[in-house]
């Protein structure tokens, strides 16, 4: 939403900074108000195109340590470490990358 405001706004803007280019005493108010025009419907394009990007980028799911595969070697206790997200064989000992307490 805040995109499209900033596209209509700017183009307000400009329009109106050349209705003030028409009278040679606002003409330097003119440019002023172009140039903040200008500026809002860039912040409107910029807005506009990263909504449309991806936001969950699903390559960068296993940047980590990998775990293993197909749940070999898994524990059935295990899980990961709230503090430091270290992987955890066992929920009754401390975090060994840590030393906090689960």
């Amino acid at each position: 939403m805040r995109q499209y405001l900033g596209l209509i706004a700017g183009g307000l803007l400009t329009v109106m900074g050349a209705a003030f280019l028409l009278s040679p005493a606002t003409r330097i108010y003119g440019v002023m108000v172009i140039v903040s025009g200008g500026v809002g419907v860039w912040y409107g394009l910029v807005a506009l195109r990263q909504a449309r990007q991806d936001r969950y980028d699903l390559s960068k799911l296993f940047e980590g340590e990998a775990m293993p595969e197909g749940g070999e070697g898994i524990p059935d206790k295990s899980g990961y470490c709230a503090v430091c997200g270290a992987f955890i064989t066992s929920p009754y000992e401390p975090c060994p990358k840590c030393g906090s307490a689960l």
